[in-house]
């Protein structure tokens, strides 16, 4: 458009109102109507694999635990479910008990929680395709091991402005790690086996909460909510830590990976 503007006498403002009378729509519009135009969907057929539920299901658990790339993926987002998702139970108890508030309190530490993820998807939608998502899972799990730690000693001393905040580093974590870690999977997983590779991530990612659940309730009726997320900040923490310990090693097996699809050029 600005080229045209360029060799034209008239402004741009009179091109387009010109353009729109003729076509109908603003260029910006058509622009659009090109674009999608232009995209060739590929249609992957059902070919079936001769096998029972239980033997495609176990070829996706084979497939997720054998894979160099999948599997410390698969640990990552299990461990920041497990010790994060249970906020969900600590928040009335750290409100009521902590801070002496009630379920006003509890709907701002989820919206909170909502406001970090929320922003954390409008910067990874931005991003213009997969490759660097592996430090990006580093950098999420380890900003919700901070804001669950951050949060705890906040309720400890009673600071509410920080303890918000670090909701919002907790709805990072969350949402951030699951987020990358499928996006990747999808990625580098074959086509006839997406589906059952993917239920494996779910099983890792939503099963882990429950038992989080179970298990962060009977540590903070020991000692106490605050300290219990403590306890689960830390171990996310260092759940973290040995991913990044693993993260060259995993980004070679994704270089290899995302050669193979095209994603980057073969370095000759």
């Amino acid at each position: 458009m600005d080229e045209v503007v360029t060799h034209s006498a008239a402004s741009r403002s009179q091109l387009e109102k010109k353009f729109r009378r003729f076509i109908g729509r603003s260029p910006q519009a058509e622009i659009r109507r090109v674009q999608l135009a232009r995209i060739n969907p590929r249609v992957v057929a059902h070919v079936p694999t001769g096998k029972s539920f239980l033997g495609d299901l176990a070829e996706g658990w084979r497939v997720a635990l054998g894979s160099p790339v999948i599997f410390p993926l698969l640990l990552v987002v299990g461990l920041v479910s497990f010790t994060l998702n249970p906020y969900s139970i600590l928040m009335p108890a750290i409100a009521v008990g902590t801070f002496g508030r009630g379920a006003e309190l509890h709907g701002i530490f989820v919206s909170a929680l909502g406001i970090g993820a929320l922003g954390l998807a409008i910067v990874l939608a931005r991003r213009p395709n997969v490759r660097g998502l592996a430090r990006w899972v580093l950098l999420t799990a380890s900003a919700g091991a901070l804001g669950a730690i951050t949060f705890a000693v906040a309720a400890l001393y009673k600071n509410l402005p920080i303890a918000i905040i670090a909701m919002m580093l907790v709805g990072v974590g969350v949402m951030g790690t699951s987020a990358c870690v499928n996006t990747i999977i999808q990625t580098v997983v074959d086509d006839d086996k997406r589906g059952r590779v993917v239920s494996v991530y779910s099983t890792f990612f939503t099963g882990a909460a429950p038992l989080g659940h179970l298990g962060v309730g009977w540590l903070a009726s020991h000692i106490g909510a605050p300290y219990a997320f403590l306890v689960c900040g830390g171990v996310c923490a260092l759940g973290a830590a040995a991913y990044a310990l693993n993260l060259k090693r995993l980004r070679v097996h994704l270089v290899a990976a995302y050669t193979a699809r095209g994603i980057i050029e073969e370095q000759k």
